[in-house]
């Protein structure tokens, strides 16, 4: 965490495995930590070691040295976790950038040759297939996205302008009809005895479809078409 010029206090964190001969510190979260922090390390039996961050490079992993050069690390092969090792920071203000680090860090090299500006997570890391932006909510998928094999289905219409029933099953997601070769048209309506009164208009070489469908039982289609001998070709997927 940090106020618009100074890092906040930093309560005690304790060390998950031994401190390293090069600076290393394993703790459960180095999300608080920041590089160029000045940091105090304590022990059981051992002086209390003031160092700074040198660099934080996982949600686990961080390196301490003395002041100084960014190179410089420390041995903290005696902070050890059975001396109840422990790691905490004072507030303190931030570390100065300039403004031409600023806008130095933010230039991407030849051949890109241009200001960056990248999403990352609270650890610093890019986002990408390995570490995914979070999404916080619930993914609804619709019935129809899962649909298997289709069936394929002819059902001879012999009569013109004569109103026939084709049953759509329950477990049906998803369906296309067509008049086969666009010969004729066909009248659809979903109620009795309507498909010559209340209808709708299927055109010369049109497909009709539905999906996403949830049916709780089995989908009746009256049709009829404006020429005889005519096959309407239906696709179902389940």
């Amino acid at each position: 965490m940090a106020f618009e010029k100074r890092w906040a206090t930093i309560s005690p964190q304790v060390f998950v495995n031994d401190g390293q001969a090069n600076g290393q510190i394993e703790l459960a979260d180095t999300v608080f930590f920041k590089v160029k922090q000045k940091v105090i390390i304590t022990a059981v039996g051992e002086p209390n070691l003031e160092v700074e961050v040198k660099a934080v490079i996982s949600d686990k992993i961080l390196f301490v040295g003395r002041y100084g050069s960014i190179n410089f690390r420390s041995d903290l092969s005696l902070y050890t976790v059975a001396k109840s090792s422990k790691i905490f920071a004072e507030e303190q203000p931030r570390s100065g950038i300039t403004a031409e680090e600023i806008r130095r860090a933010r230039f991407d090299e030849e051949p890109t040759n241009a200001d960056r500006s990248v999403l990352v997570d609270k650890y610093g890391r890019y986002f990408d297939d390995l570490n995914p932006v979070p999404v916080d909510g619930t993914i609804s998928i619709a019935d129809g996205s899962s649909v298997k094999t289709p069936t394929i289905t002819n059902i001879a219409f012999a009569f013109a302008n004569t109103e026939q029933v084709i049953v759509i099953p329950s477990d049906v997601k998803r369906f296309k009809l067509q008049v086969r070769g666009g010969m004729a048209k066909c009248q659809l309506s979903y109620v009795i005895g309507q498909s010559g009164i209340d209808f709708i208009t299927i055109g010369y070489g049109n497909w009709y479809s539905e999906e996403n469908l949830a049916l709780i039982g089995s989908l009746n289609l009256y049709m009829q078409v404006n020429k005889t001998n005519q096959v309407i070709e239906l696709i179902t997927w389940k």
